[in-house]
């Protein structure tokens, strides 16, 4: 299955700035392991809503497309970049 996009359900409380990203690892039990098989594009975290009580559909567009294989444990990973 080829991946582009990830979307998830966000929403943050109080205001933090920077932005954010999302990367997807393989993992081993339930922990990411070795390095990033994907990265998507900084998002910036004023843009995720506040909207409560579920938040808002975010999507992160990957940087290339990947590759994943079915029956395949994967781990997505969201990395805060602070200002």
């Amino acid at each position: 299955m080829t991946v582009n996009t990830l979307t998830l359900q966000l929403r943050k409380v109080g205001g933090p700035g920077g932005s954010m990203l999302t990367e997807i690892y393989g993992s081993s039990g339930s922990q990411p392991a070795g390095s990033a098989l994907g990265a998507s594009s900084n998002v910036l975290i004023s843009s995720i809503p506040t909207l409560l009580p579920f938040g808002n559909a975010m999507t992160f567009t990957l940087a290339s497309a990947l590759q994943l294989a079915s029956g395949t444990t994967y781990a997505v990973v969201l990395r805060l970049r602070q200002v």
